[in-house]
């Protein structure tokens, strides 16, 4: 049930020339983080930007935002501003950014683009995912098939955990499932501090022949 993750995104503040932006923080950017900069135009961001000093502007084309993020703050970016036409672009987190980056709508980018390049945009992230206990969360990515690299597996599912007591059972009877168009891919809940299960897509789950 998607809608059980709350996204707390009201505490992302991105201000240019005074005029405040709705804006959705990107998971694994810096959080507690503030940036100001004047405000470059780094295309659809799928290479490094040259925004040295300066906060990126980028248009979300259907690339990974992770790699969005990272080839502007390679670039020397102190922030990225990335926009579509979708209120929140999926992302397929694998590493995290010293940097903040801030999701807003199709029209504010297209508006940023014709009337805020050059601009000074200050951003401030605070931005936090929160759950609620005793209930069900799940998260839907779409994941590219394919043998990337020619490696065994083309991708890992990790669940880490700061206490080191997984999450069940100290405190609870947390679990958690990993599926694929209804194939289970990996379940859990007791271990310690992480987790971890190596996939390849398309999924094709080993057939239980019995006995």
């Amino acid at each position: 049930r998607e809608e059980n993750v709350v996204y707390d995104s009201s505490t992302v503040e991105l201000r240019v020339v005074g005029e405040t932006y709705g804006a959705a923080h990107v998971d694994e950017s810096a959080t507690d983080a503030s940036a100001e900069g004047a405000l470059c135009n780094c295309g659809d961001g799928s290479s490094r930007c040259n925004c040295e000093g300066e906060v990126c502007l980028i248009e979300q084309r259907g690339y990974y935002l992770d790699d969005e993020v990272s080839n502007c703050e390679e670039g020397g970016g102190v922030a990225a501003i990335i926009y579509d036409d979708v209120e929140r672009p999926l992302f397929t987190p694998c590493c995290s950014h010293s940097i903040p980056a801030a999701l807003i709508s199709w029209v504010d980018g297209q508006h940023l683009v014709e009337h805020g390049l050059g601009e000074v945009v200050s951003m401030t992230s605070s931005a936090s995912l929160q759950f609620s206990s005793e209930a069900l969360h799940s998260r839907r990515v779409c994941l590219p098939e394919g043998d990337y690299n020619f490696a065994i597996y083309d991708y890992h599912f990790a669940f880490f955990d700061n206490r080191g007591d997984g999450i069940c059972c100290d405190h609870g009877e947390g679990h958690y499932n990993v599926t694929s168009n209804g194939g289970l891919i990996a379940q859990g809940g007791e271990f310690g501090s992480e987790e971890v299960t190596r996939f390849t897509l398309p999924f094709e789950p080993v057939p239980d022949e019995g006995f």
